[in-house]
């Protein structure tokens, strides 16, 4: 076969794939007419999901995927340019919203909230009144929890879990196991809890002794 006659191929078996009816796996309808929103509504079987189980809210269907086992259900919503995607679940009362991104196997739900452009993908966990903003990722078997923050430019992955009062931010990385730890790339104040704060300056502290340390200062107030 010549090249030409390759390269025809080719764009016939993509124009058919392009053609070919999205095989839809949720209907959209409002509850009030005076939404900005959506209800989602199942169409057909998949994951845990069952054909006529009533979800969450989007505002568009851009917002959720109609590929994998994506679902958003309960109270949680999903709104402005986010996106649902994979095996990702969107549930509770939690929001994502922004051009945040949550995807693969990753679940957001609680009150937490997802927003701006954060992603949070892989295993990761986001839930409780958790925040995950600006440009932060949340990634592989991760957990953020509780009234924890991240934000800036800080990633948490490996198996860390950020929970308590803690905020993580500017460019810390918080990752390996339980007791995780922190890496500033520069100079900078990066980890808070409630009132009182942490300065790391080129090197590492373990995230479980530094919460406990915390603790302990605000007890002899």
């Amino acid at each position: 076969m010549e090249c030409a006659e390759i390269a025809l191929y080719l764009d016939t078996i993509i124009s058919l794939i392009r053609e070919r009816p999205m095989n839809k796996k949720y209907e959209m309808f409002k509850e009030n007419e005076s939404d900005t929103f959506y209800r989602i509504k199942a169409l057909r079987d998949f994951g845990y999901v069952r054909t006529g189980d009533i979800g969450g809210y989007i505002e568009n269907e851009s917002n959720l995927s109609h590929h994998g086992d994506c679902w958003v259900s309960g109270n949680a919503k999903v709104l402005g340019n986010a996106k649902v995607l994979g095996n990702a679940k969107v549930y509770g009362n939690a929001r994502v919203y922004d051009n945040a991104r949550v995807y693969e196997n990753a679940e957001v739900f609680g009150y937490a909230l997802v927003y701006e452009n954060a992603e949070v993908y892989g295993n990761a966990l986001v839930s409780g009144y958790a925040e995950v903003f600006d440009y932060a990722w949340v990634s592989d078997n991760a957990r953020v929890y509780d009234n924890a923050r991240v934000y800036k430019n800080a990633q948490v992955y490996g198996n860390a879990w950020v929970s308590d009062n803690v905020w993580v931010y500017k460019n810390a990385r918080v990752y390996k196991n339980t007791n995780a730890t922190v890496v500033a790339d520069e100079p900078a104040q990066i980890v808070k809890h409630d009132s009182l704060s942490f300065n790391v300056r080129d090197g590492k502290v373990d995230v479980a002794e530094l919460v406990d340390t915390l603790k302990k200062t605000e007890s002899q107030f």
